[in-house]
């Protein structure tokens, strides 16, 4: 893999930076289509996906679990 960078006060100027961080805001910057992104936040998943970008919620497996469990 190669590491990629941008500034942290680039992202200040994205309009995803005030609903979900500076975090997931790098993520949603840099990812792109060639990788799916695993994380535990809904919304982060909901705007990568709405990108064209592969994203699976951890939380979804997580509730099936613990329904198949009771």
């Amino acid at each position: 893999m190669q590491e990629r960078h941008l500034p942290a006060l680039d992202f200040h100027q994205s309009p995803e930076f005030i609903q979900i961080g500076i975090a997931d805001t790098a993520i949603l910057q840099l990812a792109d289509a060639n990788y799916l992104i695993l994380t535990d936040d809904y919304r982060l998943a909901g705007k990568l996906e709405a990108r064209g970008i592969a994203a699976l919620n951890f939380n979804q497996f997580r509730l099936r679990r613990i329904l198949n469990e009771q």
